[in-house]
């Protein structure tokens, strides 16, 4: 006769196979239990207001994704490999959120845990000469006044101050303009909103050379723009570079003799061109012009000006970023007259 196992004891090693790989953990490793495998991924940090998205891996058929702990969220893509959340905006200096992954086939399931920290980016940045009277620095206080402000900037030289500051539209870092290493020459540094060493973010400044009041973060954070006398004193030309002071570059074209940027200028909304007025062409004969952040792209945006025409101060991205619009007398002097054009030059047009 045929040995037969008895239901009861393949039940209890069916059971066993699926308590190997029960639970998870936090170090990304992830669990395995049998044929089956399962990996959340590596602990996350995520500024509030920002979109968290995880991507877990496993060899079973079916994907689940539970929040085990935390502020409550909407789990986008619950039953796929990656899922993403908006963290919420919070008022401690940060909470965690755990999630837990599940995956499964027909006979077995695995789970693993990760751990993503929001961090609070909601703060109130001030200048004041809280600790040394007519020395004016850069603190950094939330908005519920739980705690002391905290200094961000680096102590300036003697007679040194901070004149103005920016944070990232990520809110990781604040640029902030200040003679710090020297008395009187601007320069324009960054340092990670909850503190941390000081960066320069500009190039090495020419004698007499200053970081003028005009710098403006991309809105993807990843650059920001400034004008400077960089390379040349009393030269007002366009800079930008990454948050970390890499990739220093120079975004307006050559400048005829006697010509300069002109301020302010404008990063379109989705951070892929720069458009600035200047001089470039002809002394005195504002025009606009647009750039890439690397420098690369250097194009004329206006159409050709009349005799004594020139684009006024006016200028503004569409929010798709696909035009640009602009008032000069471009075809009629001393008639200003609204025109658009294509990041790239093309397409020209008269609005009004």
């Amino acid at each position: 006769m045929r040995d037969v196992q008895p239901f009861s004891q393949l039940l209890l090693v069916t059971m066993v196979a699926l308590a190997d790989c029960g639970g998870g953990g936090t170090d990304g490793v992830g669990c395995t239990g049998g044929a089956i495998t399962v990996n959340a991924g590596a602990d996350q940090e995520v500024a509030e207001g920002r979109t968290a998205s995880l991507e877990g891996m496993g060899t079973g058929q079916a994907f689940s994704w539970v929040q085990l702990r935390g502020p409550t969220v909407t789990l986008n893509g619950a039953d796929q490999a990656v899922v993403r959340f908006e963290a919420p905006w919070i008022v401690q200096e940060s909470v965690t959120i755990e999630l837990e992954l599940t995956v499964s086939n027909e006979l077995q399931s695995a789970s693993d845990t990760v751990v993503v920290t929001i961090t609070n980016t909601h703060f109130v940045l001030f200048l004041a000469d809280k600790d040394e009277a007519r020395r004016v620095e850069l603190y950094r206080a939330p908005l519920g006044g739980e705690s002391n402000p905290v200094k961000l900037s680096k102590t300036p030289v003697p007679d040194g101050n901070v004149s103005a500051f920016g944070a990232s539209p990520d809110g990781r870092y604040v640029a902030y303009l200040g003679d710090i290493e020297q008395d009187e020459v601007n320069e324009l540094f960054a340092v990670a909103s909850d503190g941390g060493d000081l960066i320069k973010l500009n190039g090495t400044l020419v004698a007499g050379g200053s970081v003028s009041r005009a710098f403006a973060w991309s809105p993807d954070s990843s650059r920001i723009g400034y004008v400077a006398d960089q390379d040349t004193d009393e030269v007002l030309e366009l800079y930008s570079s990454a948050p970390d002071g890499s990739g220093n570059v120079k975004l307006n074209g050559a400048l005829v003799a006697g010509g300069n940027v002109s301020r302010p200028f404008a990063w379109s909304p989705d951070s892929s061109h720069v458009a600035y007025r200047a001089d470039q062409q002809t002394d005195e004969v504002l025009e606009l012009y647009s750039s890439a952040p690397d420098g690369s792209g250097n194009v004329k945006l206006n159409g050709a000006l009349v005799a004594g025409g020139s684009l006024s101060g006016r200028f503004a991205w569409s929010p798709d970023s696909s035009r640009i619009a602009y008032r000069a007398d471009q075809e009629t002097d001393e008639v200003l007259e609204l025109y658009s054009s294509a990041p790239d030059g093309s397409g020209n047009v008269e609005r009004n």
